[in-house]
């Protein structure tokens, strides 16, 4: 029988937020509990918005979904 870290009262390296785990982001995640993060962007709305227009006008926001979508219409994929 295995013993996971939960059961045991350890907390793997990706569920702390500690001076020893480096983000290379610039932005701050607050971690609420494993698994759980707070987003300022979802907060204000702002996340649903863009999802809002891009289904509107049906082109995407992102730089990678413009990409795909530019190939598709040229019949490149």
């Amino acid at each position: 029988m295995t013993i996971s870290l939960a059961q045991r009262g350890e907390r793997c390296a990706y569920c702390t937020a500690g001076p020893e785990r480096s983000d290379s982001s610039s932005v701050v995640d607050m971690k609420l509990a494993p698994g759980l993060t707070f987003s300022w962007k979802r907060a204000l709305g702002i996340t649903a918005l863009k999802r809002k227009i891009s289904k509107a006008t049906g082109i995407p926001l992102t730089r990678a979904g413009r990409q795909r979508k530019l190939g598709r219409w040229l019949g490149m994929k």
